[in-house]
C-alpha cells in the first residue's frame, strides 16, 4: 500500500512526537506528572488506536481508541511489559511495529507483514490480525516511531493503528472486479475498447485485434481509428459529427449508442460491425464490437431462399397443371397417330403437334427444376463425363469461343439426375456466351473438395465432401446490383421478348434441390466465375441402358384413378389401345371402392398424385392396407422428389411423368407387371 494513503496518519505522529518533545522541556518548569498528565490527554484523544511504550517496553499511555479496538481497558494495560499489548491482537506475545521500530529484524518484517515501509526512525506496515474485536479479526494499517528526549536519546516508542478493513474489502473487490472483466473481456466474442477521457485507447480486448488485426500501436487514439477504420472521408466525417452530437453533446453516464458501420481492417478487408458505445465515470468510453458480416450474408441468403420458395411453389404449381392439360393433347395425338400411316397427310403435322409437346414439357422441367423439385431420374454419376459430352456440343456451335478444362482425374461420385444437371450446365455456358459479344475463353474445372463448417455458413449446406465445379469466362462481368439479384426469378439484363429470366434461378433450383450450393462471383470488366457444390457419394456409378422407344401390349386389367376427368378419358383411351381392360374411378373414394369390388379381377393400379379429398398418397396406403401385394404405378404433373418419393419410399411400385408417351406408359406398365 502506498504510503502516501497514510500521511495523516504519519503526520500525527510527528506532531505527537514534537508536543512531546516541548512539554518534556517544560519539566523544569512543572512537575513531572503533570506533563504526563498533559501527555496522556493528546494520545487520548487521537482517532486513531493509539499508545506508548518506554525503553524497558512497558505500556505507559494506551488511549480509547485502542480500548474499543482490543477491549482492554488502560487500567488493565498500563505498566505491562513482555509484549502484553501484543496479546489482544494476536492472542500470543511477539515483537511488533512497535518493537520493530526500536530493534529493526529485516527477516522478521517479511514474515508478519502484508507491506511494510522504514523511513528513519518510523516505520509503516499493513497486517492481519485474527484476535481484534472480540476474535473478528481485521486488517490494520500501523505507523509506529521512536520517541527521543531533549538530547537525541531513545526514551520509547509509540504506534498509531488504523482499522483498514473495509477500504481492504473495497480493494479486494474492485481488484476481483477488474479481474472478472478482464476475463470476460478476454474471452467476450465480440470485440471490446475503453477509451479515456482523452479520446486515447486504454484497452483493446483480442477478439477486437482478431476482426480488425488493428493494435494500440496501430490505434493509440480516436482520430488514428477513425482514420484507419473509414476509408471515405464523407463517411469518416460523417461519424465524427455522430460522435460529437450522439456521445459528446450528450455526457450522460450510462447513455448508450448503437450504429451498424462498414469498417476497414487493417488487411484491407471490409467487414459490417454493430458498434454500441456507452459513457462511463471519469468521461471514458466502453464499446463493443460486433462483426455481423457473416450473419447479414446469412440472412440475405435466407431472404433469398424464402423468396424463391415463393416463387417456386408457384411455378411448381403452374408446372403441374400445365403438364396435366397437355396429358390429354399429348393422349389424344398418341391416340391419332397410333393406327395412321406415315403417307398419311396429318401424320407429319400430328408428329409436329407432339415435338411442340415436348418442348412444353422442357419447360415445366424448368419451372419444377427452379420450384426444387426437378431431380426426375437421379443416378450415381462422374460429373466429368456430363462436361466433357455439353462442353463439346456447346463449342461446336459456338466456334467463337474457346473452352479449356482441367477435370480432376478420379472425381468423386456424384448423385444427380442427368437431365436437369445438363440444363445447369448449358445454361452456364449460354450465360458466359452473353456476357462475350466479341469472342472470349470459357474456362471449366472440377476438384474434389472438404468444406468445413465456415465455409459452408453462407451456403446453408452441410459440411463433408464435395464435388466443385467453377464456369469461368473473360466477360464483361456485373456490378455489385446485378450479382444480388442473378438468380431471382424473372430477373434479366436482356432486352424485352429475348430471355424469360427463368435460366438462373432455374439453376439456382436444381443445385439446390440436389443439396448443393452455388456461388458467383464477378466485377465489371473482369469477367465472371460461378462455383458449383455437389454432394460426393460414396455409390457406385450407373452405367445407363438405352431402350427402344416401341410400345408394348398387354391383357391385364387395370384400374385407373384420376380426378381430371379429360385425362381419365384420354389415359383410359390409351390403355384399352394398348389391349387391357381398364376401370376408371374419378377420385380416391371411388378408386378405393372400385378395388374392393373388383379386386380379384384387377391386376395393376395407375394412381393420380394430388387429388382433392384422399390424396393420392393416402389411397395408396389404403390400398397397400387392404393388399400388401398390389401393384401400383404413381404419376403426377410434379416431379419424383418430394411427395411422390415419400409414396415411393412406402413402398408403390413405380412413377411416371406427366404428360407421358404411349410407348413410356406401355414399357412401364410393363415393367410392373412382369416383375
Amino acid at each position: 500500500m502506498p504510503m502516501t494513503t497514510n500521511q495523516d496518519q504519519t503526520q500525527q505522529i510527528e506532531n505527537l512526537q514534537k508536543r512531546i518533545a516541548e512539554l518534556e522541556a517544560s519539566l523544569a518548569e512543572a512537575g513531572i506528572q503533570e506533563v504526563s498528565h498533559r501527555i496522556d490527554q493528546i494520545i487520548e484523544f487521537l482517532p486513531d488506536a493509539t499508545f506508548v511504550i518506554n525503553h524497558e517496553g512497558k505500556v505507559i499511555a494506551w488511549n480509547q481508541a485502542i480500548e474499543e479496538m482490543t477491549s482492554v481497558s488502560k487500567a488493565d494495560m498500563i505498566g505491562k511489559g513482555n509484549y502484553e499489548y501484543t496479546l489482544p491482537f494476536y492472542g500470543q506475545r511477539h515483537p511488533i511495529l512497535i518493537d520493530l521500530a526500536f530493534m529493526p529484524d529485516a527477516e522478521f518484517e517479511k514474515q508478519r507483514y502484508d507491506v511494510i515501509y522504514r523511513n528513519g526512525d518510523t516505520l509503516d506496515g499493513e497486517v492481519y490480525v485474527p484476535a481484534t474485536y472480540g476474535g473478528k479479526g481485521a486488517y490494520l494499517w500501523g505507523t509506529a516511531s521512536r520517541l527521543r528526549d531533549g538530547n537525541g536519546n531513545i526514551v520509547g516508542a509509540i504506534e498509531s493503528i488504523r482499522d483498514i478493513t473495509n477500504r481492504k474489502a473495497a480493494e479486494n473487490a474492485l481488484k476481483e472486479s477488474e479481474t472478472l472483466f478482464r476475463t470476460l473481456a478476454e474471452h467476450a466474442p465480440m470485440g471490446i475498447s475503453i477509451m479515456h477521457s482523452n479520446f486515447s485507447f486504454k484497452y483493446l480486448n483480442p477478439r477486437f485485434v482478431d476482426i480488425f488485426g488493428y493494435t494500440i500501436a496501430d490505434i493509440p487514439d480516436k482520430w488514428t481509428w477513425f482514420q484507419k477504420a473509414y476509408a471515405d472521408p464523407k463517411f469518416r466525417d460523417e461519424m465524427m459529427l455522430y460522435w460529437q452530437q450522439e456521445l459528446m453533446d450528450n455526457q450522460e453516464e450510462g447513455n448508450i449508442r448503437e450504429r451498424t458501420v462498414m469498417v476497414r481492417c487493417k488487411d484491407g478487408q471490409e467487414k459490417l460491425v454493430r458498434i454500441q458505445a456507452v459513457i462511463m465515470a471519469q468521461g471514458r468510453h466502453l464499446l463493443t464490437y460486433e462483426d455481423i458480416t457473416e450473419r447479414n450474408q446469412l440472412e440475405e441468403n435466407l431472404t433469398q431462399a424464402r423468396k424463391l420458395e415463393s416463387v417456386g411453389t408457384l411455378a411448381g404449381g403452374i408446372a403441374h397443371n400445365f403438364n396435366n392439360l397437355m396429358m390429354s393433347i399429348q393422349g389424344y395425338t398418341s391416340l391419332m397417330i397410333q393406327d395412321m400411316e406415315t403417307s398419311h397427310p396429318h401424320y407429319e403435322q400430328l408428329k409436329r403437334i407432339e415435338a411442340q409437346i415436348q418442348r412444353g414439357a422442357d419447360l415445366t422441367k424448368e419451372l419444377l427444376g427452379f420450384a426444387q423439385g426437378g431431380r426426375y431420374q437421379v443416378k450415381s454419376m462422374n460429373i466429368n463425363d456430363l462436361i466433357s459430352k455439353t462442353s463439346s456440343i456447346f463449342s461446336m456451335a459456338k466456334k467463337e469461343f474457346a473452352v479449356f478444362s482441367k477435370l480432376q482425374e478420379n472425381l468423386w461420385t456424384v448423385e444427380a439426375d442427368a437431365g436437369q444437371m445438363e440444363q445447369v450446365l448449358m445454361n452456364l455456358y449460354v450465360n458466359a456466351w452473353q456476357a462475350m459479344p466479341g469472342g472470349g475463353d470459357i474456362y471449366l474445372e472440377t476438384q474434389n473438395v472438404f468444406l468445413s463448417d465456415d465455409e459452408i455458413a453462407r451456403y446453408g449446406i452441410q459440411p463433408g465432401l464435395y464435388v466443385q465445379i467453377s464456369v469461368v469466362d473473360t466477360g464483361v462481368g456485373m456490378n455489385e446490383k446485378t450479382r444480388e439479384r442473378i438468380f431471382d426469378p424473372f430477373f434479366t439484363t436482356k432486352a424485352m421478348g429475348r430471355g424469360t429470366g427463368l435460366g438462373l434461378a432455374m439453376v439456382y433450383g436444381i443445385i439446390r434441390g440436389h443439396g448443393g450450393a452455388i456461388n458467383v462471383t464477378s466485377e465489371l470488366g473482369h469477367g465472371t466465375t460461378f462455383t458449383i457444390y455437389l454432394p460426393a457419394s460414396d455409390k457406385n456409378i450407373v452405367v445407363e441402358k438405352t431402350v427402344a422407344a416401341e410400345t408394348v401390349k398387354g391383357m391385364e386389367t387395370i384400374l385407373l384413378i384420376d380426378d381430371e376427368p379429360i385425362n381419365l378419358e384420354v389415359s383410359g383411351e390409351l390403355l384399352e389401345s394398348l389391349g387391357y381392360r381398364v376401370y376408371l374411378a374419378g377420385g380416391g373414394q371411388e378408386g378405393l371402392a372400385i378395388y374392393e369390388e373388383k379386386r380379384d379381377e384387377i391386376d395393376m393400379v395407375i394412381l393420380d398424385m394430388v387429388m382433392p379429398g384422399i390424396s393420392g398418397g393416402e389411397t395408396f396406403d389404403r390400398l397397400r392396407r387392404s393388399d400388401p401385394d398390389i401393384k401400383v404405378l404413381l404419376c403426377s404433373g410434379y416431379s419424383i422428389n418430394g411427395q411422390a418419393q415419400n409414396i415411393l419410399d412406402r413402398g408403390c411400385n413405380g412413377f411416371i411423368q406427366k404428360p407421358y408417351k404411349m410407348s413410356h406408359l406401355s414399357q412401364k406398365i410393363r415393367e410392373l407387371l412382369d416383375s
